[in-house]
């Protein structure tokens, strides 16, 4: 067996040691041993290169092998994951990853398989996945190296397949698929099955990767010809779907928690009273941070979601207990607004402005419109003059250089700035831009 071991163990083995005398050990955390090897499987069905990265350019990658093992000493934890880049022989498909078993200490490893025979994938994310843990550690990174075992702690295995299954991205949240046959060959007659995650989502198509061809039936039988892949997609009654290519800023509320998934990039901003704070260097200049978070929206509480490409929010108000925002400064009007008469004496209402993303002071007399994110603050919370715009972050007020009172003051430089208070040298594409505190849309 090949050992690919050699320099990635002297490399993280120094640094093993460096970390020893910079960071001394905790009760916790320890210097922990990893020996493992990895297969492709089948024999022959291609090969595989083992890295701790998960952004290896394939291309300049030139040792591929049939047997990959691996040694190292990490300060952390006993966790650790590794990545597997596949090279398909001709007409085989990569899959994902199973974990290895084996009846003894020194037999054979094998793949896990389930009840029916079939192997069990543990991860079919790209890079392909494998996180095995140690048992091997000690506080002192030399005593944990003597203690390395004879044989492989795990086994990792790459496996390759004629007709390969997958849900598509940004519906893995809504169900998952299998095929009667894990490893199959050609003229083996097969079954993919697709199956929904709950009672909300339900299965719509199979699309086949070579030509795009929808297909409903469900489970979907066929004979095996040749390498072929076959994507799930589902819906789910509950969803709210996004596509928004270029990316937008959307404004967000629902009485309950909703989790976020998707291929694309989604965030949703919430904003805490304790966020909100003045420039250093000029108190006219008022920002309050947004908190953002990548898996859930808040129940009952206005959010600034930024979508890009595809994503999904999910209603799951068994979450709502654990999704409350604590100490909200933001507040949603409601489908009625907020009349002039309800507004409180007092305070300073500041109404979102999405385009640009701040806030600016309100017309109290006017009340607040439906369907906005909007807050309140007391004269007593600025220290001087009362701010017609609170901006989302710090950074704009470096970046702008212009504080809100220069923003409302006539200014005739000719200067051209975009929405982001950034000055620019000349007018580029189609957009909005600042000139003399004017908004300028050029189309």
């Amino acid at each position: 067996m090949m050992k690919k071991f050699t320099q990635m163990k002297s490399r993280i083995l120094l640094l093993g040691c460096f970390c020893l005398f910079a960071l001394g050990a905790s009760a916790n955390q320890h210097f922990y041993y990893f020996y493992d090897e990895f297969h492709p499987y089948p024999t022959g069905a291609g090969k595989i290169y083992v890295s701790n990265s998960k952004n290896e350019d394939t291309s300049a990658i030139t040792d591929w092998t049939e047997s990959y093992e691996t040694q190292f000493c990490e300060y952390g934890l006993g966790g650790h994951d590794f990545y597997l880049y596949p090279k398909a022989s001709e007409g085989w498909i990569p899959l994902g990853v199973a974990k290895g078993a084996r009846s003894a200490e020194g037999e054979e490893w094998y793949p896990e398989t389930d009840e029916n025979g079939n192997i069990i994938i543990s991860n079919q994310e790209t890079p392909f996945r494998h996180s095995p843990t140690s048992t091997i550690y000690d506080d002192d990174s030399l005593t944990a190296v003597a203690k390395a075992p004879m044989f492989p702690e795990a086994c990792g295995f790459l496996v390759y397949t004629h007709v390969a299954t997958r849900v598509a991205d940004g519906y893995k949240s809504f169900g998952k698929t299998a095929t009667s046959k894990t490893v199959n060959n050609v003229g083996d007659e097969i079954q993919l099955i697709a199956t929904p995650a709950d009672e909300r989502c339900h299965f719509t198509h199979w699309v086949r990767k070579s030509d795009g061809e929808k297909i409903t039936d469900n489970p979907l039988s066929l004979t095996v010809n040749g390498a072929e892949e076959y994507e799930a997609y589902f819906s789910c009654d509950s969803a709210v779907v996004f596509d928004e290519p270029e990316g937008k800023y959307i404004l967000w509320y629902n009485d309950n928690a909703h989790t976020i998934t998707g291929s694309g990039t989604i965030e949703a901003y919430s904003f805490r009273s304790d966020s909100l704070k003045s420039n250093e260097n000029d108190n006219n200049y008022w920002y309050v941070g947004k908190h953002s978070s990548t898996g859930s929206t808040y129940t009952q509480c206005p959010e600034i979601l930024y979508v890009k490409g595809l994503a999904f929010l999910c209603e799951t108000p068994q979450y709502n207990s654990y999704y409350n925002q604590t100490n909200p400064l933001a507040k949603w009007s409601g489908d009625d607004g907020i009349a002039a008469s309800d507004i409180e004496d007092g305070l300073n209402y500041y109404i979102l402005d999405l385009e640009n993303m701040c806030f600016n002071k309100a017309d109290a007399s006017a009340g607040i419109p439906a369907k906005t994110m909007y807050f309140s603050l007391p004269s007593s919370t600025f220290s001087d003059n009362v701010p017609q715009t609170i901006y989302m972050t710090a950074k704009a007020a470096e970046e702008t250089g212009i504080s809100a009172a220069e923003i409302n003051r006539a200014v005739n430089d000719n200067k051209i700035y975009d929405l982001n208070g950034i000055q620019l040298k000349s007018i580029g594409r189609d957009g909005i831009y600042i000139i003399n505190g004017k908004k300028y849309l050029k189309k």
